[in-house]
């Protein structure tokens, strides 16, 4: 069971970069994971990825990665101002999204090349929360990523009291920058009253990108 959900994980991953199924609707669906049963879920997103399959690429120059504290459901209110603000969420390292289920070991290619692979995405996707140690995985990752789609800028959400993404945040900043991509934090909680004030920083951030 575990097995089939870390492919259907891996297949809606694939869907969100090629631009076919949305942020907010990836975290949703990954967060309905941790609700529901576990055949019922996978049977009702495997439907949901036939469909999204039919459906046309849509090509967005305004590509971004979301960094920083998790965002659960239904506290999507970040990522749907993203993409009000005409963004697409390319690739995240949320642990409530991407990260949900980190580390699992795909051996459907039974290939050298496969099991290589399956091992490597193992350890390298495993846990990267922020530390007081050295954590350059996690911006290496971010960095790679960006640069295999074409991703302009890092949109880092910090939820107000949550110190460890705080400290990290300086860090990663500086060495985004260094390597070229834009990087905005956004610092917010979980009333919607700075919506609007949020959304305006959101659209002037799109157009450095």
């Amino acid at each position: 069971k575990v097995m089939n959900i870390w492919i259907i994980m891996d297949e809606l991953t694939k869907l969100k970069r090629s631009g076919q199924l949305s942020g907010v609707w990836y975290t949703a669906i990954t967060n309905t994971f941790m609700l529901d049963n576990l055949e019922v879920w996978s049977g009702q997103v495997n439907r949901t990825i036939e469909k999204l399959h039919r459906q046309q690429k849509q090509e967005n120059s305004s590509r971004i990665f979301v960094a920083g504290s998790p965002i659960i459901f239904p506290n999507l209110k970040l990522l749907q101002l993203i993409e009000q603000a005409g963004m697409s969420i390319t690739a995240d390292d949320i642990c409530s999204s991407e990260r949900i289920m980190p580390g699992g070991i795909i051996y459907n290619d039974t290939s050298e090349y496969g099991m290589l692979r399956a091992i490597t995405e193992r350890y390298h996707k495993a846990c990267v929360c922020p530390t007081f140690a050295d954590n350059s995985r996690r911006v290496n990752n971010i960095i790679s990523t960006a640069k295999e789609y074409n991703i302009k800028g890092v949109i880092f959400n910090l939820l107000k009291g949550c110190h460890p993404y705080d400290i990290e945040a300086i860090t990663i900043e500086r060495k985004l920058k260094e390597h070229g991509l834009k990087f905005i934090k956004i610092e917010t909680d979980y009333g919607k009253e700075d919506s609007q004030n949020i959304l305006t920083r959101l659209e002037a951030f799109k157009q450095t990108l």
